[in-house]
């Protein structure tokens, strides 16, 4: 259940970083709140709704938070091309 949460984390590291070089770190902030607020969600609905397992639920709750804040940050960058200051993710310019 766990095994996407590396790549995950790879991801969102490497977008929080763009947008930290592009001087954006708003969108950075937006991410984490619908992250903790995809993790909340999967939480409560897991465990009050379903009666499902705790762990089972934190697990899969970690896993929709991160992919959330990914998809968040993902969009952002394609929407507003500001923290990579081109037009496409590949011509990003390492530092």
């Amino acid at each position: 259940l766990l095994t996407p949460v590396p790549a995950l984390t790879v991801l969102l590291t490497f977008l929080r970083s763009l947008f930290v070089h592009g001087r954006a770190t708003g969108t950075i902030t937006w991410a984490t709140v619908a992250e903790v607020a995809a993790i909340g969600a999967v939480l409560y609905v897991g465990i009050w709704h379903l009666e499902a397992v705790g762990i089972v639920v934190a697990s899969a709750a970690l896993v929709v938070g991160r992919s959330a804040s990914c998809l968040a940050l993902f969009l952002s960058a394609r929407s507003t091309r500001r923290a990579f200051g081109s037009p496409s993710l590949s011509a990003a310019a390492p530092v």
